[in-house]
């Protein structure tokens, strides 16, 4: 959220982020409709490439690695490796026929 803070730009979220004015937009009552309808729309292209991960299972299974100390990775590393390379295939799968609606 720093990068977004120091962008001068902002993301859409729920309600979970109200704590964060500068860095997220929530729904407010001052919204005009279009952007209610903007905000919302984006909100839920969002969960749909949220329910694209799950079906992965990189969210919710526990991540099993051993730690080999001659690897030049760490767990962690290896961890970050999974979830980008899931995301990469998300995104394959965006271009190649499963695409997001427009916002």
């Amino acid at each position: 959220m720093q990068k977004l803070h120091s962008s001068g730009k902002k993301a859409i979220g729920d309600e979970g982020y109200r704590g964060f004015p500068n860095e997220m937009s929530t729904q407010n009552t001052l919204d005009p409709e279009e952007v209610k309808e903007f905000k919302t729309r984006a909100r839920q292209r969002h969960e749909i490439y949220n329910g694209k991960l799950k079906k992965f299972e990189v969210l919710s299974e526990r991540f099993r690695c051993k730690n080999n100390p001659n690897d030049s990775y760490t767990v962690a590393e290896k961890l970050q490796m999974c979830f980008e390379a899931v995301n990469v295939l998300v995104q394959y799968k965006m271009e190649k026929g499963e695409p997001l609606f427009d916002i």
